[in-house]
């Protein structure tokens, strides 16, 4: 059921993902406060869409953006969480697939790449620690997604910012 709190033109069309509709209107919005014009905002939405959610069927991703071609542009620092200094930067976590056999994966319900939007490098791990915990698994020698030697960091290249605090896994399947 809709929150009857959000106003009308903020809410996700129906059949289309909450987080979905938020990362590529936080695309498009980001992209024409950056001063792209419309058509390119809506390609950088896609592109973003593509990145992040690869599995999404095409025709949701095309309902997705002309819904949001339709939908008005909030202005620029409106419905922006403030966090701190400076913006959220995207960086992807990618295990190193020769340390897979390490005992503290056994804490983490995921062990593939993900993208996650945090301040720094050390919030980002944290984010995808917290995200992905397995339930009543105590790590030996830590959480891997804090460890260096078991998670590679990057920053998420040319993709727009996702809302911060946002984990979405790239590949493979979520387990219980």
């Amino acid at each position: 059921m809709p929150d009857p709190s959000t106003p009308p033109a903020h809410r996700a069309p129906p059949l289309i993902s909450p987080v979905v509709w938020h990362a590529i209107r936080t695309a498009r919005d980001a992209a024409l406060a950056a001063g792209a014009t419309p058509a390119d905002a809506l390609e950088s939405a896609r592109q973003l869409a593509l990145a992040v959610f690869p599995a999404l069927p095409r025709p949701h991703l095309r309902e997705a953006l002309d819904a949001l071609a339709s939908a008005p542009a909030r202005p620029a620092g409106k419905g922006r969480l403030d966090h701190g200094v400076g913006q959220p930067v995207t960086f992807r976590l990618t295990p190193h697939p020769d340390r897979r056999w390490h005992a503290d994966w056994l804490a983490s319900r995921y062990a593939g790449p993900c993208f996650v939007s945090a301040a720094d490098e050390d919030g980002a791990r944290t984010l995808a620690a917290r995200h992905f915990r397995a339930p009543r698994e105590m790590p030996f020698g830590g959480d891997p997604w804090r460890r260096r030697d078991l998670v590679e960091a990057a920053v998420g290249g040319k993709l727009p910012p996702l809302p911060y605090g946002m984990v979405v896994p790239m590949a493979g399947r979520i387990g219980a």
